[in-house]
């Protein structure tokens, strides 16, 4: 789970606010903590919105891996149940996701999923999880193990 990088504060609309310079330098520190820790998404997932569109671009030129990339309009100003409805869908072939989108239900689902007391996850912030299951659609409360979190500081 990744919560998008620091974007501008005013836009035309808030679907449109960009990253800002501190947002792209945000993406590289996340990109070198990921593969420092060998956290290499196969697939990302991504809200509509400008600044997890930019946040999932980056990341995977940075990752420089075969990553695909997936714009998923729900996600933008998504509820817990969206986002799990979201990850159902990733086929079984996929077992390494990245999941970029907004708080606070973003932030609500880790906890959900992990049980443990996350709070609130800042601009440019991840936790990465390992989930006990086959198939995204055996997806549940408190499976996961918390394999790793960053927070970008600069």
């Amino acid at each position: 789970m990744i919560r998008h990088a620091e974007a501008e504060a005013v836009a035309l609309s808030d679907k449109e606010r960009a990253l800002t310079q501190r947002g792209i330098r945000q993406v590289y520190l996340l990109s070198e903590w990921m593969q420092q820790h060998h956290f290499l998404p196969e697939h990302i997932i991504h809200s509509t919105a400008l600044r997890c569109e930019q946040t999932a671009r980056l990341l995977a030129e940075r990752l420089a891996t075969a990553t695909t990339l997936q714009a998923e309009e729900q996600l933008y100003e998504a509820s817990m149940r969206q986002i799990i409805e979201t990850l159902v869908h990733v086929p079984a072939t996929i077992h390494e996701v990245a999941l970029i989108g907004h708080n606070p239900h973003l932030s609500y689902f880790a906890e959900w999923l992990s049980g443990e007391p996350l709070g609130m996850l800042a601009p440019a912030s991840a936790v990465a999880f390992h989930l006990p299951v086959d198939e995204w659609n055996m997806l549940s409360g408190q499976i996961a193990t918390l394999l790793g979190r960053f927070e970008a500081t600069h």
